[in-house]
């Protein structure tokens, strides 16, 4: 049974948008009574994560994150996800796109505009 905190370590994603997930049903757990604290069971993670193929221990990122990292427009990095061109999933009823690491990694080395990226995109894996 995990924590959020200790679940955002494990999937690397925020515990704001944890709660945020769990608070809309999209991942299961249970409230702790009277302290109303999280918890997810591990069953409930790993049907999360088989779910919507959300990878261990690689950062996620949102539109606004991968906006500011490549220098374009957020409404850009939606065309691109929206179009396939840049991998990640979705959660179903809502409409964050989320782009794993790896998956940005595999954009910026497949696109020549965006190659001289590769390096820092690589890097940011160690923050």
């Amino acid at each position: 049974i995990y924590t959020i905190g200790e679940v955002s370590k494990k999937i690397k994603l925020s515990e704001k948008t944890l709660c945020k997930l769990f608070d809309s049903k999209i991942i299961d757990g249970y409230l702790i009574p009277v302290s109303e604290d999280r918890r997810i069971p591990k069953s409930c993670l790993d049907r999360f994560s088989e779910k919507y193929n959300v990878p261990f221990n690689t950062p996620i990122y949102g539109t606004c994150e991968v906006s500011k990292i490549l220098g374009i427009y957020k409404k850009y990095v939606s065309r691109l996800f929206d179009s396939g061109k840049l991998g990640g999933f979705r959660f179903s009823d809502s409409h964050h796109r989320m782009i794993p690491h790896n998956s940005l990694i595999y954009f910026v080395k497949n696109n020549k505009k965006y190659y001289h990226l590769v390096e820092s995109v690589e890097n940011l894996k160690e923050l």
